[in-house]
């Protein structure tokens, strides 16, 4: 079963209406309430895990007086160093703004506000925002808006335009590829090339007539997509909701998946939040009852080859009745061990957020300290580093000593394969899943045939275990 952390925030109700995590960093959105107004300006909150704990980095928050239904919060992406909050109601103009964050150590400062050359007023600039590299896509009721950062200035690069009006409610983006909710059920995927970012594809419900609500969530990454559509019928019931899961073949873009709930539950919202990263996508539906009426539920799936096979289903540690636990969801992690956020808005009244990992048949947490030290010395040398500390899964920072590895820049090819098959036989090791350790430790095997049964650098003498001493 998931290993399970609660987040949980003061003076902040609804919290965990928006999340986003990225590594060892999560934000969690919410409204704030105002002690002068029955609107709420809203907060953002970051998190950092030190390898045991989550806690509290920063709190974001607007300047202006509390009393302001700025929305703040409502839309927020965390990727590396770089945070966004959208604040799709925030005055003067109420049009709405997107505030960009940079992490410096442990410090978050405003790094710009972005806003539309075309903004008109309750325009919602910023109900929804996504971030990959030095891009970013905000959606808005005017459509949907791409910037760019230069050193650490951004500009509006273009509006996205379509064969059908993107709403710019959801966005989501990945490196060069942006998908976005359409009118008439429909989710349009951009391209940006050269100068501009071009239509690609026009995604549809493969359900009989079309479902109703087909791009009320979805995520993108790579050459995957997927899309929610709470209004889709199960198959073999009258069951709502499914997620539907796409594949980019060339320039086109095509149904690999349709997603649904094992075991059914009727008349859910399963597809109400989806999130994709890598092999693993996550699925929530707010309105599960295994636990209690409203409870929530998220479900956890893998590709395996073309199909994609469900891990488990998770339910919060402590559901209760009416909590929501599903909505919104996130995911991150390309490896062995994907780490998950989603919320419980209805939370003992104020809400909480939940950060996932360690799925069933997604790989193992590490099982040895020391390994994950070994193998950080091996690939912080491969890169050339010069000392410090680095941060390990499961055990916090580490400091790094890559003296014996000094010498690599002046090594060749053959011998820093050898390095390397040693890492990633290492990181093998620490793999639960028998497939994902297979075809590791294969491709450590296929480094260190290339290399001679020893290598000696400097004052360190490296062994190769028996089993890839062959040629």
């Amino acid at each position: 079963m998931a290993t399970e952390s609660k987040l949980v925030a003061s003076n902040t109700t609804s919290f965990g209406q928006a999340v986003a995590v990225s590594g060892d960093y999560a934000i969690v959105g919410g409204r704030q309430p105002s002690s002068t107004s029955l609107v709420s300006p809203g907060q953002s909150h970051i998190f950092v895990f030190d390898g045991t704990t989550w806690t509290v980095q920063a709190t974001l928050e607007l300047p202006t007086p509390p009393d302001q239904g700025d929305r703040f919060g409502e839309a927020v992406a965390v990727e590396g160093d770089t945070a966004l909050v959208g604040a799709a109601n925030e005055p003067p103009t109420f049009a709405g703004r997107v505030h960009v964050y940079r992490r410096s150590g442990s410090i978050w400062s405003e790094e710009a506000v972005l806003a539309p050359d075309d903004g008109v007023s309750l325009g919602s600039f910023g109900a929804s925002v996504a971030l990959s590299g030095d891009w970013v896509i905000v959606g808005s009721d005017q459509g949907a808006y791409a910037f760019q950062r230069t050193g650490t200035t951004w500009s509006q690069h273009s509006k996205l335009s379509g064969t059908n009006s993107p709403s710019g409610s959801f966005v989501a983006l990945s490196g060069s590829t942006a998908v976005i909710n359409a009118s008439q059920n429909h989710a349009l995927v951009f391209e940006r090339a050269g100068n501009g970012w071009q239509q690609q594809a026009s995604l549809a419900s493969s359900e009989p007539g079309g479902g109703g609500f087909f791009g009320g969530a979805l995520s993108i990454s790579g050459d995957y997509i997927i899309v929610g559509d709470i209004s889709a019928k199960q198959t073999g019931s009258d069951h709502s909701g499914a997620a539907y899961i796409f594949e980019r073949s060339g320039s086109s873009w095509v149904q690999m998946a349709k997603l649904e709930s094992d075991p059914p539950s009727s008349k859910n919202n399963f597809g109400r939040s989806v999130a994709i990263s890598g092999d693993y996508a996550i699925v929530g539906d707010d309105s599960d009852a295994d636990v209690a009426p409203g409870s929530g539920a998220v479900y956890v799936y893998r590709r395996k080859g073309a199909g994609w096979l469900q891990l488990e289903k998770i339910v919060a540690s402590d559901a209760a009745i009416f909590d929501w636990f599903g909505n919104p969801v996130a995911i991150d992690g390309f490896g062995f061990s994907p780490r998950a956020i989603t919320a419980a808005q209805g939370h003992n009244y104020s809400g909480a957020a939940y950060v996932l990992s360690a799925f069933s048949g997604a790989g193992g947490a590490p099982i040895d300290p020391n390994r994950w030290i070994l193998v950080a010395k091996i690939l912080f040398g491969l890169v050339g580093g010069g000392g410090g500390v680095i941060w390990l899964p499961g055990t916090g920072p580490v400091p790094v000593d890559p003296e014996p590895f000094k010498t690599l820049s002046q090594m060749s090819p053959r011998q820093r394969d050898l390095l390397l098959g040693l890492a990633v036989n290492e990181l093998a090791s620490l793999v639960a899943d028998a497939a994902a350790r297979t075809e590791l430790q294969t491709a450590a095997i296929k480094l260190t045939q290339r290399s001679a049964g020893r290598l000696q650098t400097g004052a360190a003498v490296v062994d190769i275990p028996a089993r890839h001493q062959r040629e």
